[in-house]
Formats: structure tokens, sequence, C-alpha cells
């Protein structure tokens, strides 16, 4: 699913402090905290027929030695693995609900209601600076299974305090989450003209991001980051999209307890 939140929401923490979060080798009981405001803007939309949109969006990274975290308000998570190089565990991700008449270009759309999505994920490092990640998750509204897989690649003092991460992954989900998503159901009464469309399972996008991450101070940084996906054939064909594309760019200030 291509939305603000939470995609956009990772801006200004964790692709910056991907390399600096690691809960197994903080001291026991201590806590790594992140909080902070960004404005971000978006090119193109993948659940509505609109255009660019901004927003500002608080921001809040919560890291603690047992290897429970909480990142940007919407993910729950835990650290089980105590082997460097290598991240596992579960999360609890809320996620936005929507209406067919919620907006524009959303008619005969099903109803997404807001239940958290239940997921695992598995980060492996290759070296300091690169890593693989992955992550499968349940819908528990359209009750299908997604997945993510991306690799990460930083550039650490490239100048003082400044650091590029380079970030290319890819979406995909099965034909219920699908359908739930982008599918639209002709319904020549409520809707004249509209067009039917069955979504079936499938790549939903490819995605690739830098981000820039500026430290101001041991405490403070500025985060900017650009990312673009590419809607597979599945999302792209959709009557709900009105892009095969969408971009956005986004810049915060974070403060590090």
């Amino acid at each position: 699913m291509i939305k603000l939140s939470p995609l956009l929401l990772l801006l200004a923490c964790a692709p910056a402090l991907a390399d600096e979060a690691r809960v197994a080798m903080l001291p026991d009981g201590s806590t790594d905290m992140y909080v902070g405001m960004a404005v971000g803007a978006r090119l193109g939309s993948a659940d509505l027929n609109g255009h660019g949109r901004g927003s500002v969006m608080p921001l809040l990274q919560v890291e603690w030695a047992n290897g429970i975290f909480i990142a940007n308000l919407s993910t729950l998570g835990l650290h089980l693995s105590t082997t460097p190089g290598l991240e596992y565990g579960p999360y609890l991700e809320t996620r936005d609900n929507r209406h067919p008449n919620d907006r524009r270009g959303l008619a005969g759309t099903e109803t997404i209601e807001g239940n958290p999505n239940l997921g695992a994920f598995v980060n492996y490092y290759l070296g300091a600076e690169a890593r693989l990640t992955s992550s499968l998750y349940y819908d528990s509204n359209a009750q299908g299974i997604g997945l993510h897989v991306g690799l990460q690649k930083s550039l650490p003092n490239i100048l003082p305090h400044h650091t590029l991460t380079f970030s290319l992954g890819l979406s995909a989900a099965d034909g219920r989450v699908m359908r739930q998503r982008y599918g639209v159901t002709a319904d020549a009464e409520r809707y004249p003209g509209l067009r039917g469309y069955r979504a079936t399972a499938g790549l939903s996008s490819v995605d690739g991001g830098v981000n820039w991450n500026w430290k101001l101070s041991p405490s403070w940084m500025i985060n900017t980051a650009v990312n673009a996906s590419r809607f597979g054939a599945t999302v792209a064909d959709s009557p709900t999209v009105s892009r095969s594309s969408v971009v956005s760019v986004s810049t915060g200030l974070a403060y590090r307890f």
C-alpha cells in the first residue's frame, strides 16, 4: 500500500537511524528515544485519483534495552535476536481506514477498517553499512498476506556529520489484499459508467529512495528524504489509480534523548 503513513512517517527516524538503533547493544535498563516534526509532500496517489498533497507529522521512535520498540506512533515491535548482524521479531502496525464515500475516485471500492496488521521482520547486515530487510504481514481486514523486501546501503561521513542512505525494495500482496485495496465493483445503478476491476495477486510496487541525515549536534538532527515508487501492473491498471508512480519528498527535525 502506498500511503503517507507509515512510509513517509519513517522519513526522519528509521532510515537515518538504521545503523544506530541496535537494541541488543543498549545497556540494561537504558532507552533510546527520538522525537520531532516533519513536513512532507507527494505527487500522485495509489488509492485515489488525486494529486500532490502535503502534511505536517509528529515523529517518534523509542527503543528499550529489552528489545521493545515504537516507531512513528504506528508500529509496536520486539527485537528477539541477540546475534550481531541479525534482527528479527514480531510487530503490530496500525493502518488507515477508508470508505468509498471518503474521496473522489473511490466509488465502488471496498471499505477498509482501521484494524491493525500483525507481522514479522528479518533484517540481515552485509557488513557495517548495508543490510537486507524483509517483512511479512497479515492484513486483518482483507484477511490476506503481504510482504516487502529491500536493500539499504549507507555512506557515512561523506562530509563531517552527514550520512547518505540509499534504498531499493519491492512490495507484493496476495489476491485478497489487492482486491480490497485496488478492486472496483461496477454498480450501474449507483455509479453509472463505472468500470469494474478485479485486482489479482502480485507485485504492488518497486521502491527506491535517498535519505540525507545531518547531525547538527549529538542530540539534534535534520533528515531529508526522496522516495519514489513505481506500481506493478495490478495496481497501475486499477481505475482508482491515476498515475503509475508516486514521488515523496520530506524533511524533518528530530531530537535524541
